[in-house]
């Protein structure tokens, strides 16, 4: 089971809590290509969800890959809109 580079990258994210929103505007990607990657993690790891997947991760990557994530993305970015439609800013 190897991750590639972006598949590493995005479950560093994961693991620093981002949503796949975020994850998408931070790797100018798509959210369905973010979900697509998440599932083709979760397959070659053996996990059902983004818990396990953070779990997972938090044993078997470099640490840097999550210190590397930045935090400050929700306070720079524009507000996203949710599920619902309405707006939200991460804090």
């Amino acid at each position: 089971m190897e991750l590639t580079d972006r598949e590493s990258v995005i479950l560093g994210h994961l693991c620093a809590g981002h949503p796949n929103k975020m994850i998408a505007r931070s790797l100018k990607i798509s959210d369905a290509t973010v979900k697509v990657h998440l599932r083709t993690v979760f397959r070659k790891i053996g996990v059902s969800n983004r818990t396990q997947a953070a779990l997972w991760a938090s044993r078997h990557l470099d640490p840097a890959l999550v210190a590397n994530c930045p935090d400050s993305l929700s306070r720079t970015e524009e507000p996203y809109e949710d599920t619902v439609g309405r707006q939200r800013r991460e804090s």
